[in-house]
């Protein structure tokens, strides 16, 4: 990543996207817990156009147009986009949260599902920017992001630190695991 000058906003690289391990279309465990409830939600408002922010392996997106929806899936990781393009049915696009979906023709969607993707992001906000921009006036956002357990909700509590912790407008990524790459 590089600043550019004049501004405190990151030049995107695909040279700098890390490699998920992307060998194969199963799904892994997010698309199996929430696919049934997130279809369900996208029925119930009547949404059929879908973009798929984050979309990996195509797994996800290949669940939906097996339900009937039309979709569209997005991930800067061109491993799990060739395995998107070869076994779900849709559009696939090299791309990030990063980028413009506007100059990417990526508007008028009814939904925009970002599952299990936040946590990864230098700048979270990028991607409700990026949706906004991609969806409907009347069109829903749908975001998950994994839950660590008692343990350390616990542990935040008890440090009085949850103004700190769940701030998904703060720079710098929501995890502590997540870290940029040059």
């Amino acid at each position: 990543m590089t600043a550019k000058s004049g501004s405190n906003r990151v030049d995107y690289r695909e040279s700098h996207v890390p490699r998920y391990g992307w060998q194969d279309e199963r799904p892994r465990w997010h698309v199996k817990k929430l696919w049934r409830g997130v279809c369900s939600f996208l029925r119930t408002n009547d949404c059929h156009k879908i973009l798929d922010l984050g979309c990996g392996n195509g797994a996800f997106a290949a669940r939906l147009a097996a339900e009937g929806f039309s979709v569209t899936g997005v991930d800067p990781d061109e491993q799990g986009v060739a395995i998107a393009r070869e076994h779900a049915k849709g559009e696939f696009f090299v791309a990030s949260c990063y980028d413009d979906p506007l100059q990417l023709g990526l508007t008028g969607f009814d939904a925009v599902t970002c599952l299990e993707v936040v946590e990864h992001l230098y700048w979270p906000d990028a991607a409700i920017q990026f949706a906004r921009k991609a969806l409907k006036d009347s069109g829903w956002l749908i975001v998950s992001t994994p839950y660590h357990g008692y343990l350390k909700n616990l542990c935040i509590s008890l440090l009085d630190r949850w103004d700190q912790h769940c701030n998904p407008l703060r720079r710098g990524g929501i995890s502590s695991f997540s870290r940029a790459r040059r």
